[in-house]
């Protein structure tokens, strides 16, 4: 029976032995190479692949310039091109399965996209929900099927403009990661209002857009040096901008987020630079995306009612 190996988030790939993952691949004397029997890896996080990658390269025991393009795949199911071991003195051969990463992509941002629709068939917390498909099942084709019958379906709903909030007359973005444990309560206190937040940098970070025609790891590492909390400030609120652009917000809520400091510490002249070139108001609250002690349930449910409430003062101004 196959191994099963969990790789966590932040383990020292470095620790991972040979052994422990029984990953071996054997030489014969005239340099032809070949796998033994195939162990499948459960990877918890995306880039855990990339970092095991890293590792073996590092190690010397394959090299990139193998991994270039997509592998042609023989009327027997196998590649014609593999990686090379570290001397080129062969060529890695196995059975493979052609894997779709740049159509689930595609279709994962097709569907974030449908915010951009009024009134919106779709939430900040819908693409919360639907973007752990894209997390965790990226590149396979498993996630193509989900995100095109998602697609579809949101898309019917579209056509009959039926919007997860009625009579939607806010349109908002929200700033950093979510309140987990809040969706519901969110959504109920914002839809009373006839809000809703329709997107977020967070979860547009996944929508990855890889250039086929280039090393693979060049094209991820192009993706994930990009993200918005790896970016300046002023890239930062570009990527915002752009957004409120494409779905026309009228609005924003910003959470500092006291587990993700390394998001959360431009957020106040984040807030600045969107108001003044947007010229909508936005909300600031801190508190914790996963531990409840931190959440001061009547103190922000307050502030978030204030803040709705201005919204609309100014729609009745402005009408």
């Amino acid at each position: 029976m196959s191994k099963i190996v969990d790789i966590e988030r932040g383990e020292d790939i470095g620790a991972v032995g040979l052994e422990q993952i029984e990953v071996v691949f054997k030489l014969k004397p005239h340099g032809e190479v070949f796998p033994v029997e195939a162990k499948p890896l459960i990877f918890h996080h995306a880039d855990a692949f990339v970092r095991l990658l890293l590792h073996l390269i590092h190690q010397g025991l394959i090299v990139a310039h193998g991994l270039r393009g997509t592998p042609e795949i023989d009327d027997d199911g196998h590649m014609n091109e593999g990686i090379e071991d570290a001397d080129g003195r062969g060529l890695i051969r196995g059975h493979v399965q052609e894997l779709s990463v740049q159509d689930a992509c595609i279709l994962y941002r097709k569907f974030l996209d449908m915010a951009a629709y009024k009134p919106s068939p779709i939430s900040i917390f819908d693409a919360l929900i639907h973007m752990a498909i894209i997390v965790y099942l990226r590149g396979t084709p498993q996630a193509v099927r989900y995100y095109q019958t998602l697609v579809d379906e949101v898309q019917e709903k579209a056509d009959k403009g039926i919007g997860v909030v009625e009579d939607e007359r806010f349109r908002l973005y929200w700033e950093n990661l979510p309140v987990w444990f809040k969706f519901k309560d969110h959504f109920n206190l914002l839809k009373s209002y006839g809000a809703n937040i329709l997107t977020s940098l967070y979860v547009h970070d996944f929508a990855h857009e890889f250039d086929t025609s280039k090393d693979p790891l060049e094209t991820l590492a192009e993706n994930y040096v990009s993200a918005f909390s790896n970016v300046t400030l002023e890239e930062r609120a570009d990527m915002a901008l752009d957004l409120f652009q494409r779905y026309d917000m009228n609005g924003s809520i910003m959470f500092v987020n006291r587990s993700c400091k390394a998001v959360s510490f431009a957020v106040y002249t984040l807030k600045e630079i969107l108001t003044e070139k947007t010229g909508h108001p936005a909300l600031i609250f801190e508190s914790d995306m996963g531990d409840p002690r931190f959440y001061s349930e009547a103190q922000i449910r307050t502030r978030i009612e204030a803040f709705l409430e201005t919204l609309q003062r100014r729609e009745a101004e402005a009408a």
